[in-house]
């Protein structure tokens, strides 16, 4: 027995108009933004502090590289990596929140987002979420000699943590 269908298609022009009208103006609703969290030029460039405080010779953005990464003897203690991919998921997320809540009129939404990246990256390495590799017994002597906290590693001074910003199109927002 042989079966036979017929459809039909009726196109709602009224519907599509809004439509059509709507994505009209979505290019001036929504802007491209680059947004990074991270360790920008600026403070990359500053003199890592000794934990006496005192400027050293060594750049941060080269310190950080230095752990970032790992090198010689010191462990790789991925503190942006590490954070970025354990968060992806809800980094997606999140960005798309914000490009709808930018769409829908909220035009600090993309700047808000940003700031809280940033905001978690920080916490990621001062609350010790990151899990870095453990420090060596001469750093733990070293800090204690200089009245500081033993662990967790990159935050004895606290300045990596604090250089660590986002930016949104060029502007650091705080």
């Amino acid at each position: 027995m042989a079966v036979r269908m017929h459809a039909t298609m009726v196109l709602n022009e009224h519907a599509f108009d809004r439509a059509r009208r709507t994505l009209r103006g979505a290019p001036r609703r929504v802007k491209q933004h680059r947004v990074t969290v991270g360790l920008h030029e600026d403070e990359g460039a500053r003199r890592k502090r000794g934990y006496d405080y005192a400027e050293g010779n060594a750049l941060l953005i080269l310190v950080a590289t230095v752990h970032e990464f790992g090198a010689g003897p010191t462990p790789d203690r991925s503190f942006v990596r590490s954070w970025f991919d354990s968060n992806l998921d809800e980094l997606k997320r999140d960005a798309h929140a914000a490009m709808v809540a930018e769409y829908n009129g909220d035009h600090e939404a993309v700047l808000k987002q940003a700031r809280a990246w940033g905001d978690n990256l920080r916490a990621w390495i001062m609350d010790n979420r990151a899990a870095l590799a453990e420090l060596k017994q001469s750093t733990k002597r070293a800090r204690r000699a200089n009245d500081l906290q033993e662990g967790p590693p990159l935050v004895a001074t606290e300045q990596l943590a604090r250089a660590l910003r986002a930016m949104v199109d060029g502007e650091y927002v705080s």
